[in-house]
């Protein structure tokens, strides 16, 4: 399930293998092993030996596979990886090289998942991996987060789709980025982050509008209601008919007074979402929809209170569990919590070279 692969992605150990072409690297993993190695390169010389394998049988090796270094010598520094997810030539000759001067084995420049090279390189950066937020073991203490005139749209898609499971038959996740890259009012990469793991959610993975399960059976907005077409909206001026107000778009909208209100609050015309519900399923009206549901209050609806600027703001620190109560406050709250962590990870590794 999708769930799982989040909740295991926002853990601290590498998930797939990193490294030569028959590694998996999927981003956040190989930004999670650059990460690591950074802080590796900065131990000091004669702190390093204490982590050396005691039955190695080869010679330790510098970055670059050059000639061992004899016991005396003095390690220059190492330039520190670009953590960016990309699994780079460089990268795998830093995994072989600390292969090299701490494993027992000639290095193959591969770190598997629960291995031997992953072990010992938790050791060495003495890193506690599975107590650590993912954030800070992907992106550092203090990681550069980039404007969203940065995000490599096509990186991004692609490593969503390596990331996390995609509706193949029936998504559309590069339309959603293009509508979300060209919204000025989405203010930083938290914003978007929230933005993605809520219509990934409500969208059942699809990033296409949908309508509500069920379509309102049950539900008290979930009664018809005779609506009469005064403007000639959807053909026959004066034409009645019957619309029933449950969950359409990326969001679910539902309510007679909801689709009534945000119809002209998106420049619509006078009252044509509640005349012509169904319009909420077009995707620019859907997204339309969405932007403003996030960041405005709803009278009658949502509530006061109830919008991304009270949950996330630009400086960081997001409560994307909290933020579940823009949508549908306690539904899936931490669940939706770990796709926007994943998704604000792969957000600044897309934009990161």
């Amino acid at each position: 399930m999708p769930y799982l692969e989040a909740n295991e992605l926002v853990q601290g150990p590498i998930t797939k293998g990193v490294g030569t072409l028959t590694a998996k690297n999927l981003a956040m993993d190989v930004a999670l092993v650059q990460n690591l190695l950074n802080l590796v390169a900065k131990i000091p010389e004669a702190d390093r030996k204490a982590y050396y394998d005691t039955k190695s049988s080869i010679s330790p090796v510098p970055a670059g596979n050059a000639i061992p270094r004899p016991a005396n010598t003095t390690r220059q520094p190492l330039r520190l990886l670009t953590v960016n997810g990309k699994c780079d030539g460089f990268t795998i000759e830093r995994i072989k090289a600390f292969q090299g001067e701490f494993l027992s084995f000639q290095p193959d420049g591969n770190i598997g998942a629960g291995g031997k090279t992953w072990n010992k390189l938790v050791a060495v950066s003495q890193t506690q991996v599975n107590s650590t937020n993912k954030r800070k073991l992907v992106l550092g203490d203090n990681p550069v987060v980039h404007d969203m005139a940065s995000v490599d749209k096509v990186r991004l898609k692609a490593m969503i789709k390596s990331h996390l499971y995609l509706d193949n038959k029936n998504e559309d996740c590069a339309g959603f980025i293009e509508y979300l890259l060209s919204d000025s009012s989405v203010k930083n990469i938290y914003w978007a982050a929230y933005y993605l793991a809520t219509v990934y959610h409500e969208t059942s993975y699809s990033f296409k509008p949908v309508w509500e399960a069920g379509k309102g059976k049950g539900k008290f907005y979930g009664k018809d209601v005779l609506v009469k077409d005064s403007y000639g909206y959807r053909g026959t001026k004066d034409k009645e008919y019957i619309n029933v107000f449950y969950g359409r778009g990326f969001v679910q909208l539902t309510h007679g007074e909801a689709y009534k209100f945000i119809s002209e609050k998106i420049n619509l015309k006078k009252d044509e979402l509640h005349i012509n519900p169904d319009k909420a399923l077009e995707s620019d009206t859907a997204y339309k929809i969405l932007t403003y549901w996030m960041q405005n209050d709803i009278p009658n609806v949502k509530g006061k209170g109830r919008k991304i600027q009270e949950y996330i703001s630009i400086t960081g620190c997001p409560d994307y569990k909290g933020a579940r109560a823009i949508v549908n406050k306690g539904d899936y709250e931490e669940r939706i919590a770990n796709y926007a962590i994943v998704f604000e990870i792969l957000l600044i590794l897309s934009a990161r070279q």
